[in-house]
């Protein structure tokens, strides 16, 4: 066999691998958070919708209304609060649409991921479809393999606060990276759709995408010496939703329920950086080091005739390393602390793996341009070995692969009973109409792992137990246990 022929067979094999490995983890986050159940926010957000089961108009309406009362009470976020309304299950079909949403949302989320990283291969002139598969293969598993990310996976109001704006901010990514700078094409106006939205969700997800769009800008300035108008009108458009977001009434009352001592930029700035250096270690905990070690010999390995990349593109993908620390700012401005939620940690996660794993693919294209083949025989031979090194006390197996775990359960049917619990629990509850509710332990479904779980109190005039009577129709509901 020819050594040509014999090297495409490999390339092959190793395509079909990694989308086979792909599709694994994708197909099964998806279908898992098909069985996520209604958690805390998910209530009383649809209660204060308060229109259930109305014709569309109607509940649009409605759903407008709740985007003004948030805005003015307890939140910016306008896309955010828009959707949390209009797709609220509890207003309309109950479990079964939460079902679709956050299948939908999980679906949602990969697609976009896909449509950004393929406009970045396309852009660095990129087009073998095995290295490809490869590169995106290493982005996903980080984001599938480490952590489930309950609270944006498996919660509606995290979905919906943190999942789709996410996946809104990697579509107008996407798009700006197409935009043809000579006139205004549909990536122009799609960019703008979808920034909107994006930077109207947390403002974690606003920060980050303000950020990157203007790396992008300035990155072209100073490669193409000419000022893109475009681009200009889509960050000045972006920045006001951000700033619409940020500086309305509800997120002041909101920090101020939460520290009335005023706004600490310092502080925040400090907290920043450490609730960054928090997710580092946690994913460098894992083996997210050796996916960048492959990444690096990725980038050596396919960078000839890459002599696009010099020194500016270097600065600039260093620059967007700091994209997690903007990412955080604001959470650590809001909430004056320097403790990172699930929800947020996923924000800050995604934005570390693209950014580190863009630096180290830059990274390869230069070396190989600085050095000679034995060189780069040399430098690949070394970190091969170094990371067979790694591989052997990075202390991470098949049992710590969330796609794994996650299957496993499920083939005991772990999650589809847990929600089924959940359906026959508020049959129970609603058949009593009207009564004070006392939950025992062989009512309440049980919590489980990597998911977020509905939980109750004692105490019946916790809100969240006065939300779950409302919707169930009851006097009150309360548990017997702790």
């Amino acid at each position: 066999m020819k050594k040509g022929r014999f090297f495409n067979i490999l390339k092959s094999v190793l395509f079909f691998i990694c989308l086979a490995l792909c599709a694994y983890m994708v197909f099964t986050l998806v279908w898992i958070s098909s069985y996520s159940v209604l958690v805390a926010d998910d209530f009383s957000h649809g209660l204060e919708v308060g229109a259930f089961n109305e014709p569309f108009f109607p509940y649009l309406l409605a759903s407008v209304r709740f985007v003004k009362a948030t805005y003015f009470g307890c939140s910016g976020a306008y896309f955010t609060m828009f959707l949390q309304a209009l797709l609220s299950p509890i207003n309309h079909f109950g479990l079964s649409q939460l079902r679709i949403v956050m299948a939908v949302n999980s679906c949602f989320f990969f697609i976009s991921l896909f449509v950004f990283f393929h406009a970045v291969m396309k852009k660095y002139g990129i087009k073998d479809r095995t290295v490809i598969m490869f590169l995106i293969t290493l982005v996903v598993f980080p984001i599938c393999g480490y952590q489930t990310y309950p609270e944006v996976f498996f919660w509606f109001s995290g979905a919906t606060g943190y999942g789709f704006p996410m996946s809104m901010l990697l579509l107008a990514l996407a798009c700006i990276i197409e935009i043809n700078e000579d006139n205004k094409n549909a990536y122009f106006w799609l960019a703008i759709i979808f920034g909107v939205c994006a930077v109207g969700g947390n403002l974690t997800v606003s920060g980050a995408g303000c950020y990157v769009a203007l790396l992008i800008i300035l990155y072209k300035v100073v490669r193409g010496r000419k000022f893109p108008q475009n681009l200009f009108c889509v960050f000045i458009t972006w920045f006001i939703g951000a700033l619409v977001n940020a500086l309305a009434p509800g997120q002041f009352n909101r920090h101020d329920m939460i520290d009335d001592s005023g706004l600490h930029i310092g502080t925040a700035i400090c907290n920043s950086f450490i609730m960054v250096k928090s997710r580092w270690l946690d994913l460098l905990g894992y083996n997210f080091l050796l996916l960048l070690m492959l990444v690096f010999i990725c980038g050596i390995v396919i960078g000839k005739e890459r002599d696009t990349f010099d020194t500016t593109s270097l600065i600039f993908s260093f620059a967007g390393l700091l994209t997690p620390i903007v990412t955080a700012f604001p959470l650590a401005l809001g909430t004056s602390k320097a403790g990172i939620p699930n929800r947020c940690a996923f924000v800050v996660d995604v934005d570390i793996i693209i950014s580190s794993m863009n630096l180290m693919l830059i990274l390869g294209f230069i070396i190989y341009r600085v050095l000679t083949a034995q060189m780069r025989t040399v430098v690949i031979t070394v970190l091969a070995m170094a990371m067979l090194i790694y591989c052997k006390y990075d202390g991470y197996g098949l049992s710590d692969f969330k796609t794994y775990e996650l299957n496993c359960q499920q083939a005991y049917g772990v999650y589809s009973e847990h929600y089924y619990n959940h359906v026959e629990f508020y049959k129970w509850v609603k058949e009593q109409r009207g009564q004070d509710v006392v939950v025992t332990p062989e009512h309440c479904p049980y919590g489980i792992d990597n998911v977020h779980n509905l939980y109750l109190f004692n105490d019946p005039n916790e809100w969240v137990n006065d939300c779950v009577a409302q919707y169930c129709g009851v006097n009150s509901i309360r548990t017997d246990y702790d």
